[in-house]
Formats: structure tokens, sequence, C-alpha cells
């Protein structure tokens, strides 16, 4: 290198600004204070490449480059090029005053910026006889090359890179071994989260918070190595789960292990419950329950046994051993309804284990790991010091005990507060130790029977919930009793979580249940597992023969009756066998199947008959012979008037129905599906302000119809009303993401969106069409337009004086022009809500509007989706009826055409 390449000459105007704002380093914006050292905690300056990239544009690098080059013979490099390859490394070379050498950087794409940090000296690299030119640009270069945080990252760090993290405050630290840190991540430099992150998606606000945690002792690597394993065994397609704290990546330096963890803003659920009343009226309390038993689900991954997005099961089998308050997170939720609207999250798998499952050995068992002990289950409880350390072996249940610990903790907190969860907590230590056991915190006794305490205040948060509370006893009876059961009896996590969903939205039209078995209730001799256990008559098993909860108490403390017990339990159970092991059958398993319970044709005829209007009695169809035909009814009444007809069609509740499909079960009834083959299907989503409320219940209806009609054959496209938006031939997951991301507007016009809709059809009509790709157009088969099924999914509150029956009207026409049947077109309204305006206005839609064809159905969105699917264009779903427009007001006959029977029109004047 020539001693005129050597001089940079920094009396020019142009590199003296630039000395002055990056040859020193100043405070932000352009200096930012990263972190470096085995422990992150030494401060040091860096530049970020997007502020580089913001204060040397175009025209200063060309000024720069004009200034160096000026008084020299060698031509100066192009500015553009420099900028695009090698930014940072002119601004490294103009900082220890070697600029001019920039030429030879542009020559050679192994010095480009691509490649820094040199941690070596590369080939091709300029040299000087006077300094060691290397050793310069080595020490220089870290100030402008911070490390990027990528998604599932798993560097070894040199020593002297920056760690972007501008923030750095230490949360907690266990026990000497390792620390948890909350950091701000710079955004030019995180890339933390995957493309379809929810929390980069919509932009939260803690997008750029993260949890670190640092291991620090001799066995650092191995626990480093334990739970970002275990994190990443729990991904789907290398996503992480939504009800687990999600693992981002982690890094080593100089013998520091540390892990990159989602940031929970709102703390441990302890911390939750001790600074947030119990929810104040039954929405909210709703609310709650729904995401906080979103735990269970995530609980189910952990296991093994697959996820409600119908995520299969896995071979590889894990267990957590350490559900704990603690360790269950809560973070917020953008646009949350409530301060319970919030999400909770499993987190520390720092003691879950995992192993291959072998089929055909029943229930799957590995090594105890020592987890917690004040909510671990009775069969990990080492009553005696010399078996203190001893080696264990335990199922997958002992995480059920343990989330049952904490569920019963969060009823009380519900039913009486924090103070009494603290007192709950006093009350087990102090029972413990008059039990002679270690006057620690626990729910067992040393027999590994419930502690009397865990009745006793079970049974005080029924008598004491507030008025608006009707679920702190269907969870205690139906959840927590059977969690807290012993571990050859225990249900899995997966079947726990189903059956939290049915309690917290049982469906409305559910039939009573059937009377539980003999030998498992206490009406036939057993104790009620709610009663406290004489000491004299204690086991020293761990076996029970009492099944929990059958005599719930009601507040007044006594035993309710049978009746009662049934009414309590008025819901569909399922108790198929695979809900009770993760792994495989246990032949002791103490839950026996049960099939789903079947409504009687003599059940639903009753149901349809007695809770109508006294006054529209004498217009009912005879069950034993036809009825007179109304005049209006000709089109309709052509149908059979059988007996046979009556049979009344089957019936699957929404919550049902997903269940099956993310369980990638078919349906019952299956063979209906046939008659939607060769048809394709749009959805109209009504985004209005008032329907904003029912969104979480729109999302799972739309998911149900979406999922169950997408096949090959079919195109699936999607409306809004609010603006006029289509989708053409979207698949679910599309059209879920087009959902979420598409707001509410006020009041749509509904009646012109359905309108282009229909008119768009109808312009297709008596078209022929190609079908398939052959060489020889002439030779190619030519049909018909294919038949087409519209879902409107609304709440049914328009704009003033919409009724959306011309639309239909002319639409009905044209098919009868054509000679078209009512197969041709199914239009389906879904109901959301029970305003009564809206019932009687579909209603009138339904059976109202006279028209020649019949082609609309309307059903409420907790109704039968059979209905949903077939309702529009098969006369048997379509003479369903859905009792809850009776409870809401509506006074009008059922659709009976379809059977044969009239149709009468009750319609407020």
């Amino acid at each position: 290198m020539s001693e005129a390449e050597q001089l940079q000459p920094d009396d020019e105007p142009a590199i003296q600004e630039f000395l002055n704002e990056f040859g020193k380093r100043k405070p932000p914006p352009t200096w930012r204070l990263g972190r470096v050292g085995p422990a992150n905690n030494n401060q040091i300056p860096y530049v970020s490449g997007e502020t580089l990239r913001t204060k040397l544009d175009l025209r200063r690098v060309q000024n720069l480059l004009n200034a160096l080059f000026r008084n020299w013979d060698k031509p100066a490099p192009d500015a553009d090029y420099i900028r695009k390859n090698c930014l940072r490394t002119f601004a490294i070379l103009l900082a220890i005053g070697y600029g001019r050498i920039i030429y030879i950087f542009a020559k050679h794409p192994n010095l480009h910026d691509q490649h820094l940090p040199h941690l070596q000296e590369p080939q091709d690299f300029p040299s000087s006889t006077k300094v060691n030119l290397f050793s310069h640009f080595y020490e220089k270069q870290w100030a402008f090359c911070a490390q990027t945080m990528k998604y599932d990252m798993g560097y070894r760090l040199p020593p002297n890179i920056i760690l972007p993290i501008l923030n750095m405050d230490v949360i907690y630290e266990e026990g000497g071994s390792a620390t948890m840190y909350k950091i701000q991540v710079d955004e030019d430099y995180n890339e933390l989260q995957p493309e379809d992150d929810n929390d980069r998606r919509i932009r939260h606000q803690h997008r750029h918070t993260f949890a670190l945690k640092t291991y620090r002792t001799k066995d650092a690597r191995k626990y480093y190595e334990t739970e970002s394993d275990a994190f990443k065994h729990l991904r789907h397609n290398n996503r992480p789960p939504q009800n687990i704290i999600a693992f981002y990546g982690g890094f080593e330096r100089e013998n520091m292990y540390n892990i990159i963890l989602e940031f929970a803003d709102g703390g441990s659920l302890d911390e939750f419950m001790e600074r947030t009343p119990a929810p104040p009226d039954s929405n909210q309390l709703s609310v709650f329950w729904n995401q906080f038993f979103s735990i269970l689900n995530g609980l189910a991954i952990i296991h093994g046994e697959g996820n409600e997005d119908g995520n299969e099961p896995r071979m590889l089998l894990g267990w957590h051993q350490d559900i704990n308050p603690t360790n269950i997170l809560v973070k917020s939720r953008p646009n949350a309804s409530c301060p319970y609207d919030v999400h909770f999250k499993i987190a520390d798998l720092g003691l879950s284990h995992f192993k291959m499952h072998t089929s055909g050995l029943g229930k799957a068992t590995d090594k105890d790991t020592f987890g917690t002990r004040a909510y671990g289950a009775p069969e990990t409880y080492r009553a005696d010091f010399h078996i203190e350390n001893s080696t264990l072996r335990v199922k997958q249940d002992v995480d059920i005990w343990s989330t049952g610990c904490v569920l019963s903790e969060v009823v009380t907190w519900v039913s009486q507060g924090w103070d009494k969860v603290l007192d709950y907590r006093r009350r087990r230590r102090e029972e413990t130790y008059q039990l002679s056991m270690p006057r620690e915190d626990c729910f067992h006794d040393r027999w590994g029977d419930l502690l009397q305490t865990v009745r006793y205040v079970h049974q005080e948060d029924v008598e004491r919930r507030p008025r608006h509370d009707e679920l702190t006893q269907q969870i205690i009876d139906g959840l927590i009793n059977e969690m807290l059961l012993p571990n050859e009896h225990r249900p899995n996590a997966k079947y726990l979580y189903q059956k939290s969903k049915r309690t917290i939205n049982p469906h409305p039209q559910s039939p009573p249940p059937k009377r539980p078995p003999l030998g498992h209730s206490s009406l036939s001799g057993g104790s009620s597992y709610l009663e406290p256990k004489p000491t004299h008559l204690r086991s020293n098993s761990l076996s029970s023969s009492n099944f929990p909860g059958d005599l719930p108490r009601n507040r007044s403390g006594s035993f309710h009756s049978l009746s009662s017990v049934q009414n309590n339990q008025n819901r569909r159970e399922y108790q198929d066998p695979k809900y009770y092991s993760p792994s495989s059958q246990d032949e002791n398993s103490y839950f026996s199947p049960k099939s789903v319970y079947d409504v009687s044709n003599e059940y639903v005829q009753a149901r349809k008959v007695d809770n109508r209007d006294p006054s529209l009695r004498d217009h009912r169809p005879s069950m034993n012979g036809p009825a007179t035909l109304s005049p209006t009814s000709e089109t309709k009444s052509t149908r059979a008037n059988k007996s046979e007809d009556l049979k009344p069609p089957p019936a699957l509740s929404v919550d049902e129905g997903l269940d099956y499909i993310r369980n990638k079960l078919p349906f019952p009834e299956e063979h209906l599906m046939e008659e939607l083959q060769g048809r394709d299907h749009a959805f109209l989503v009504d985004n209005s302000t008032s329907s904003g409320e029912y969104r979480l219940q729109m999302k799972k209806v739309l998911e149900l119809l979406a999922r169950k009609v997408e096949n090959a054959d079919s195109s699936l496209d999607l409306y809004f009303t609010a603006p006029y938006r289509k989708l053409k031939r979207q698949n679910t997951n599309a059209i879920l993401n087009e959902f979420d991301s598409t707001g509410v507007r006020e009041m749509p016009n509904i009646r012109s969106c359905l309108a282009r809709i229909l008119d768009e059809y109808q312009d297709k009509l008596g078209k022929l069409r190609p079908i398939g790709k052959l060489k020889h157009p002439k030779t190619t088969p030519l049909v018909g337009c294919r038949k087409l099924s519209l879902y409107v999914l609304t709440d049914g509150i328009w704009q003033p004086n919409v009724d959306l029956v011309q639309e239909i009207q002319t639409l009905v026409e044209h098919l009868a022009e054509k000679k078209l049947t009512n197969k041709q077109v199914g239009i389906q309204f879904i109901r959301f809500g029970q305003n009564p305006q809206a019932i009687r206005k579909m209603k009138r839609l339904d059976s109202g509007s006279g028209l020649r064809l019949n082609i609309v159905d309307t059903t409420p969105a907790n109704g039968n989706v059979w209905k949903m699917l077939l309702g529009s264009i098969n006369p048997w779903f379509d003479a369903d009826y859905d009792s809850e427009d009776t409870e809401s007001g509506y006074k009008g006959e059922p659709d009976v055409v379809g059977l044969g029977f009239a149709s009468v029109d009750v319609l407020d004047k």
C-alpha cells in the first residue's frame, strides 16, 4: 500500500463531518448502547446498519468519495455500488483513517459487507509496512457489526460481538443457577419472531421485549440444552405453540449459556390474581375461564396428545413436572374486551423431559425429576428422608394433578378473592403439620388422599361464590375432582381441555345425560369424594372407588337429589377411551367407554311442540295424518307428506363439529356430505360494528364450515360487507387470516353486497364451461354453471328498511326462467345474537317471502351444524326447528313446508 493511500485528507469538510458524527462515540440516536461480556453486563456503543444507511445517503457517500479522491490520480469507485455493497466497510475505513483504500475492498467480493465481521484476516485484505492494518480494522469493526437476533438462533458468539440489547433488567434469580432478565432488543436487529408470529403481525406493544434466561452453574450447558430441546420438541412446522411460552433461540458466549423467550408482560398467575379483582359479572367470568383453560391445550401438546388445531399426536411424549402458579404466565392481548381477556401460557421447561412412545406397554412412565412439591402429585411424595433422593417412575398425569391444584386455587380466587387464596395455603400448611408431615404446602396427606382443607375450601367456594357465578360448582365437580383423583384414574389433558370448553360454553340444546353408572355414585353406597374421609378409614394406597362429583352440594351444604345431579351435568360428555391415555390403553383404567347420548325421536318432537306459543297449536300439523295446505304453499306442498318424514334430522353443535375436525375424525352421518359434492361455496361475512361482539363465535363457525366444505373440487370464496371485498379461491387458513385482519365498520349496506354476489352468479347461469384441460378444445366436454352454497354470517342488524327479499326474488325468477331447481343455489343465513327484530327479519326471508323456489334457510349460530350446511338445499333440515328463536321472542311457526305441511306466517304488525 503506497504512502498516498495511507493519507486520508481529514481536513476536507465532508470527512470532518463524518468523523464528528461517527468517529466519536456519541449518545443516541447515532450511537446506541449494546451488550458484551460473558453475562452481557458490559455496555458498549454501536451504530446500527439502518442508522448508517439513513445518515449516509447516496449524495453524502458521493461527497465523501469526491473528498478522498479529489487530489489523487486514482478514479473514485461508484458511489451507488459502495452504498449497496460496502457501506459499513467504508465507514470503518474512514473511522480508522484509511478511507482511500475502499477501492480495493470494492474490487473483491470477499471483502464486502456481507462477510463482516472478519474474525481472521481474509484473502486480498490490503497490508501496510507501517501499521498492522487488519488489527486496526478488527478492533473498529465491532461498533458497526452488532449481532442480528434471528429466530431459532443457536450461535457461539465471539467475545467482542455486540448484542443489540438496549435495556436489561433482572426479573428474578433461580437459586443462583440461572437469572431471568427482561430485555429490549433494538428493532433494527430484531428478527426473533417468525414472519407469521402474531405479535409481529399485529405489532404488539411488547414485540421487541423478550425474556433472557442466563445459566450460570457448572451444569449450565446441560440445563441450556435440556430446556432448548424441550421447547423445540413442542414446535409444529417449526413454529412455537400458542399456549406455551415461545422459545426464540439461544446463544453461548464465554461458557455462559442463554435462551431467549417470549416476554409475558402480565407476570405470573399469582401476580395476576393478586392485582386483579375477581371477574365482576358472568360475561367477564366466561371470558376468563375460556382463556385460562387454554393451558390444558398447552399441556396436551407437552404430553404429545396433539392440540386443538388438529395436529397429530407425537411419538415423543413429554412431562412438565413443574406446573405451579409461578410457571403459568400472563400476556396481554391487543384490543382485549376486558382485564380477563389475556393469554395464559405454560412456562419453564427446565425440569421437563421427553421420551419416545413405545406402544403396547400401557401408560408411559419416566424418571421423576423432582419438580414442584407444593403442587406435586401424591406418587412423587417422598415421606421418608431415607428415600428423599430415590428415583421414582411417574406417568404424565403427575402434571394433571399439579394443574388441578392450580385450578383449585384459581376457583378460590374467582369465588372469594386473593386473600382467601393466601388463607387457603396457610390452612393447608397447618393441616400437613398436624399430620406430622414436613411443614410445607401441599394438597394431599401422607397416604395420598386429598387434605380435608381442600374439600372444605371447595365447599366454601360453592357456598360463597358471587350470584353471577354459575360455573364454580361445575368446574369443581366436573374438572378439579377428576384431576385430583389417584393417578390411575386421572383423565388426560386433551380430554380435560375439550370438556372445559363444553363446561364454559354448553350447547343450549343438549339432551339430559344418562344416569351415572352403578358403583360409581355415592347414592349406591360410596362416600362422596368431596366428603372428608375419617382418619381411621384412610387407606395406605392411592386407590379410590368414588366417582368425583356425583353429589355436588348446593349453597346450603346439603346434597342435591339425583335429578339435580343430572341437571347439573346436562351436557354431552365423551368418554372415548382415547381421552384417557396419551400413549396407549391401560387395561386397568378406571373409566369405561360410553357412547354419546342418542336423542330419541320422542324427545325432539316434544321439544318442538311443548315449547311453542299456545296460540299457534291449532296450526300444527297432525302427527297422524296430512295437514291442510295453505293456498300460498303450492310449490312447497308438492313434497311427499309421509309420517316417516317426521324423523328428526341428525344434530351436531359447533363445538362438537370443531372437535371432530381438529381430531381429524369424520362427522357422525358423514354420508350427508355427499349432497355438497360438486358445489362451490362462498361466505359473506357481516363485519359491521354491531356484529363485532360476536367475532370469536363468528370465527369458530367460519372455521368449522370452511374446513368441512374445503376440498380440491370446490371453489371457496370469501366476501366482506364493509367495505365490499371478494377473495376468490381461498383455503381455510387464508380465510381465517383475512377474517382476523379485517376490522369492523359502521352499518354496511348488506343489501348491495348480496346483490353484487347474486348478480355475478346470474351472469354465469346458462353459460357452458369446459371440464379439464384437453389438448383439443373441440373435444373438451362442457357443463353448465356449478351449483352454489352461500353462507351469510350476520347479526341481522342492517340498515333501515333492508330485508333482502327483492334481491333473492330476482335470483329465484332467473333460476325458474332457466328451468333450474332449488338445488342450484342455497342461501343459508347464520344469525349471531338475539335481536328480536333480526330474528323476525330472517324468519320472513325463510318462510314469509312467498318465493317460487325455496332456496333460503336461517339458523342461529349456536344451532345445528348440519342445518347450517344443508338447510338451504335439503327440506329435511330446512324443517328443523331451533328453540332459541322461541326463547328470544319470535312466535312464528317452524318451517315445516319441506315435509309437506302448510307454512303459517305469524309476523308482528
